[in-house]
């Protein structure tokens, strides 16, 4: 059975619709603009309906000139494993606790809080 389609109208700014134009000419993967809209509108909600564990994060371009370059030599699969591995080793056990030190003598320092580590237990101390 044949899918039937609504049909919309939109009404869009001519900045917009110039960018829109724009990118079609250059694009291979889009042949009008009511492909490119509906690729859009699903590519908008699928990523307004993420799940708390996926995050999107900005990462400026020479970074990512970087990273692009250590995949293509071989040393990473992509780029989402390259931002899992550099959270792994930032959030190692070792430099948590550095951090918690870190933390703990500034609270010293400035006669705020101290955070104490009982085990599993963590509580915060009036200084």
């Amino acid at each position: 059975m044949k899918e039937i389609n609504e049909r919309v109208t939109l009404r869009l700014e001519k900045d917009n619709l110039e960018r829109m134009d724009s990118f079609l000419l250059k694009s291979k993967e889009f042949s009008n603009r009511s492909q490119f809209l509906r690729v859009a509108v699903e590519a908008f909600i699928d990523s307004t309906e993420k799940t708390q564990e996926e995050i999107s994060v900005k990462i400026p371009a020479k970074y990512l000139g970087f990273i692009d370059a250590l995949i293509r030599d071989g040393y990473f699969l992509s780029r989402e494993y390259v931002v899992l591995k550099c959270i792994e080793e930032f959030l190692s056990p070792e430099n948590v606790k550095r951090l918690d030190e870190h933390k703990r003598t500034m609270g010293i320092a400035s006669g705020t809080e101290v955070s104490v580590d009982f085990g599993d237990k963590r509580e915060l101390l009036e200084r």
